[in-house]
């Protein structure tokens, strides 16, 4: 199953301006992800959403702006280990599917390479992500996000 991106409104960019490379990133270049022509969309409401505290969306937004600025786009193709790093969370292709299939999100076993691709520009697959992940005992995210976790400290529980 492909899944496109909910009309690429991410931070209410254009289709256009996506396709046309017109914007920019600062220090991270701006790609647009890839759109597979045929597609059965399965929207992110179809996802159970874990409830987080006020608290824990603050600190996801200070990690957003920390990781990305904000960007949904932002894309660092050299990170501290020399792997690109993608979004607003900054995730590694490995890492995402990791998550995502650790959680058992959106129907993955039914998913093409390019399904997760363009789910990782996705800012609402980004948060619903890094929802459970805040929830998970296991993360440990001075390992997932350590030059911001110096900055933020850790997330609350």
């Amino acid at each position: 199953m492909n899944i496109i991106i909910e009309k690429l409104a991410v931070a209410g960019i254009s289709v256009g301006l996506l396709l046309n490379g017109l914007l920019s990133g600062g220090d991270t270049e701006v790609q647009p992800p890839a759109i597979p022509n045929e597609v059965e969309q399965q929207t992110i409401t179809e996802q159970k959403i874990p409830a987080i505290t006020k608290e824990q969306e603050l600190y996801l937004a200070k990690l957003i702006n920390c990781e990305s600025g904000d960007n949904p786009l932002a894309r660092n193709d050299h990170d501290r280990d020399n792997l690109s790093a993608k979004g607003l969370y900054q995730f590694k292709d490995k890492t995402w599917r990791f998550y995502i299939k650790k959680y058992d999100l959106w129907d993955w076993r039914n998913w093409e390479e390019a399904d997760f691709e363009n789910a990782i520009w996705s800012r609402e697959h980004q948060e619903v992500v890094l929802r459970y992940m805040l929830n998970d005992e296991d993360v440990n995210f001075k390992r997932e996000f350590p030059q911001c976790v110096k900055r933020l400290g850790l997330p609350p529980r």
